[in-house]
């Protein structure tokens, strides 16, 4: 019998967004690399296999699906 989780996912939709400068926070400041991509060329990302996490796969066929459309208004 499987136990339940305790784990819990937030999603954030962000819009209007534009590249800002990066500063170093300390010397082993975990730096990842974000990039702005477009929902329809990640969307083909998911189909196609290069996105594989399964929450980010969610976020981006909720948004390709239009069911967070209702977060604009």
């Amino acid at each position: 019998m499987c136990c339940p989780s305790a784990q819990h996912t937030a999603i954030f939709f962000a819009t209007s967004l534009a590249p800002a400068s990066r500063q170093e926070i300390g010397p082993k400041t975990p730096r990842s690399d974000v990039r702005m991509v477009p929902v329809d060329d990640t969307y083909k990302m998911v189909v196609n296999g290069t996105i594989v996490d399964a929450k980010t796969m969610v976020a981006i066929l909720r948004l390709k699906s239009g069911t967070l459309d209702h977060l604009n208004d």
